[in-house]
């Protein structure tokens, strides 16, 4: 990965994704941070914006659980969060996957 890190393509990805969470502002140093160790862990644009997809389909993560806890931008750049979200241990067991699905995720991948 190169130095140049998109974190503001990040923060719009996730602002015009995740319409049902409060919008990211700010990327604080804390939040680039977070971002660029994501990219040097691995993982592509195409996969954070799966993140956020998976997030905005999950009911779970946005609140309708026994809490009624919701995530955040700063939860879903977790990296043991964001590796749960894509596995699919959030997703809503009832609804059908959009164009961002799984088969997004293996694109990035040479069988």
């Amino acid at each position: 990965m190169s130095e140049s890190v998109p974190y503001e393509f990040v923060k719009d990805a996730y602002n015009s994704i995740c319409k049902s969470y409060p919008k990211c502002t700010v990327l604080s140093d804390k939040r680039k941070k977070a971002i660029k160790a994501r990219f040097r862990e691995g993982y592509t644009l195409e996969q954070i914006k799966q993140v956020f997809t998976m997030a905005e389909e999950s009911d779970f993560l946005k609140g309708k659980n026994d809490r009624n806890w919701s995530a955040t931008f700063d939860w879903m750049l977790n990296s043991n969060n964001m590796a749960k979200i894509l596995d699919g241990n959030y997703s809503t067991k009832d609804k059908v996957p959009d164009k961002y699905s799984v088969k997004r995720v293996y694109e990035d991948f040479d069988f």
